[in-house]
Parts: structure tokens; C-alpha cells; sequence
């Protein structure tokens, strides 16, 4: 199974990657983001039905990291702009291959347009009956309230710390799909950190967005304010932990000190 060696993937990111995803017009990235947006929400969603009908919490969060990890491949094989990976646009900002702006302008749209894909699941998940057994939840509806009540009362630093965590990871996996040459090693690639993130409980700002939105429809202890006091440090902590401690060190490894070295 042929791939590529890291100092080639620095390359890539610097050269193509970046400048492609800051060159997209701004429809392609409103569906790109949506799209995006969507598929995690389906992978979210398939990790809350896990925790919701397995007792063993270890088993249920493994099953769910299996389940969830399927978003990614969604995204990296049929498509998608996905916020927490495109903070590895970093690599090309430092080089000066892509303008901040552009990178912030990026950024933005596709946060944005990934919030929406996920509102929208959100909107779809609630007319279809699937969270309700008559008039009450089911199993699954309380699982979400109940785990996006836990998100909104995590202290600032206790997101943010998770936030890093996990874009380490799922930077990680990004960055291991495209190692691979093959759909086989992509897949692979993108499995297991995105399986351990979620097994270890962190935080992914994208996936709350489909979460805790879930849970305040279903339930008025989970608000709104909530939301936002969750998604401001989980997502400053997956911008540091895509754009520093996987763009920035393996920029500095394979491209600023194998330069100066040379």
C-alpha cells in the first residue's frame, strides 16, 4: 500500500490544499460546508443511538467512535469542507501561499454553512419521529438531552482543553487519509483517531452544532446561551489543535528547520 511520507504531505498541504479550499467560490463552499455539515451530523447521530441502547459506557463510546468516524469519510472521500480539518490551511498562511484573509474568509464560510448543514439534519431528526415513542422521547431523545446538557455546563477551560484535544485527532485523520494513495488506506486513516477522540470524550465544535441544537428542541433545560457558551472555546480549541500542534509542528519539522539545516 503506497503512501505518502510526511515531508511530502507538509508539501501538499503548502502548495495545493490550501490554496485550493481559499480559491473555491463562495457557493461551492456553501455546499461544500453544508454538505459537510450534514455528514457529521449523521455520524453524530448514529454515536447517540450507540449510547443510548448499550449499558457498558467503554463499549458503547468505542461503537460510537466507529459510528462516527463514518462523517469523515463522507467528507474526504465524496466530498465536503469541513471546519476543524481546513485549520490546517495554516501550512500555506506561513508560507505566504494563501493571504490571512483568505484563510479567516475560509474559515468563516465554511463554519457558517457547516452550522446550517447540521440545523438542518437538526430540523429533519425532529419531523421524523425517530427521537419519540408517542408523545415522550424514546431512549435516544433522552440520550441527547442528556448528553448535550452535559456539554453546556462544561467550565471554559474544560471545553477549550477538549476542543484542542480533539482537533488534534481529527487533524490527524485528515492528515492520514491523505497519506494514503487508496480508498482502503483513506478509510483506515481516517478510523482510528477519529474512533479515539470519541472514545476519549473530547470535544468537536461541529458536531455540537447538530447536538445541543437536537437537545434544545427536545428539551428547555438545554439552551440556547448553552450553545454558545460550549461552541466558543471547543471551537478556538479545535483551531489550535488542527493549526498548531499538527499545521505548525510538522511545519516546522519537514519545511522552516529541514530549510535552515540545509
Amino acid at each position: 500500500m503506497s503512501f505518502k511520507k510526511p515531508n511530502e504531505l507538509v508539501d501538499v498541504f503548502i502548495n495545493t490544499i490550501g490554496k485550493n479550499k481559499t480559491n473555491y467560490k463562495i457557493g461551492q463552499i456553501f455546499l461544500l460546508g453544508l454538505l459537510a455539515g450534514v455528514y457529521i451530523s449523521f455520524g453524530a447521530l448514529s454515536a447517540l443511538k450507540s449510547y443510548s441502547f448499550i449499558e457498558n459506557h467503554a463499549i458503547a463510546s468505542l461503537l460510537a467512535g466507529a459510528l462516527f468516524s463514518v462523517g469523515l469519510m463522507l467528507i474526504i472521500i465524496g466530498g465536503g469542507e469541513l471546519f476543524t480539518g481546513n485549520s490546517l490551511i495554516l501550512l500555506s498562511v506561513m508560507t505566504k501561499k494563501v493571504k490571512v484573509v483568505s484563510m479567516l474568509r475560509n474559515w468563516l464560510y465554511v463554519y457558517l454553512s457547516n452550522f446550517l448543514g447540521a440545523l438542518f439534519i437538526v430540523f429533519l431528526i425532529i419531523n421524523s419521529g425517530l427521537l419519540y415513542q408517542g408523545n415522550d422521547l424514546n431512549a435516544i431523545g433522552e440520550t441527547t438531552v442528556s448528553i448535550a446538557l452535559q456539554k453546556t455546563h462544561l467550565t471554559f477551560s474544560q471545553a477549550f482543553i477538549k476542543g484542542i484535544l480533539c482537533n488534534w485527532l481529527v487533524s490527524l485523520a485528515v492528515w492520514l487519509s491523505l497519506a494514503s494513495e487508496d480508498i482502503t488506506g483513506k478509510i483506515l486513516g481516517i478510523f482510528f483517531p477519529i474512533m479515539t477522540f470519541v472514545y476519549l470524550g473530547f470535544e468537536h465544535s461541529i458536531a455540537n452544532m447538530f447536538i445541543i441544537p437536537l437537545g434544545c428542541v427536545l428539551s428547555q433545560d438545554v439552551t440556547l446561551s448553552g450553545l454558545i457558551k460550549n461552541l466558543i472555546p471547543v471551537t478556538l480549541g479545535n483551531i489550535i489543535g488542527g493549526s498548531v500542534f499538527v499545521g505548525l509542528f510538522y511545519f516546522l519539522t519537514y519545511n522552516y528547520y529541514s530549510k535552515k539545516t540545509n
